[in-house]
């Protein structure tokens, strides 16, 4: 999972639950652009409960994505 595909749409809101993962998330929501709440989860694969953060973008968030995505040539 990379944070880089948060900006789909389709995946928002988010839950993560790999150290690695949250680690990355963390700046992210320090920053403001990120809004977490700490939640038990179930894997999608069928595993048992586990503490997990779900993740949503902040209006400022969406905005630097927006800054982010390649202009499209229009004409």
């Amino acid at each position: 999972m990379t944070l880089a595909g948060i900006g789909c749409g389709r995946c928002v809101p988010l839950v993560l639950t790999d150290d690695e993962d949250i680690q990355a998330a963390w700046v992210l929501m320090q920053a403001g652009y990120l809004k977490a709440t700490m939640q038990v989860v179930f894997d999608s694969r069928g595993g048992g409960p586990q503490p997990g953060i779900v993740v949503n973008i902040t209006q400022s968030g969406w905005k630097v994505l927006q800054t982010l995505q390649p202009k499209r040539n229009e004409g």
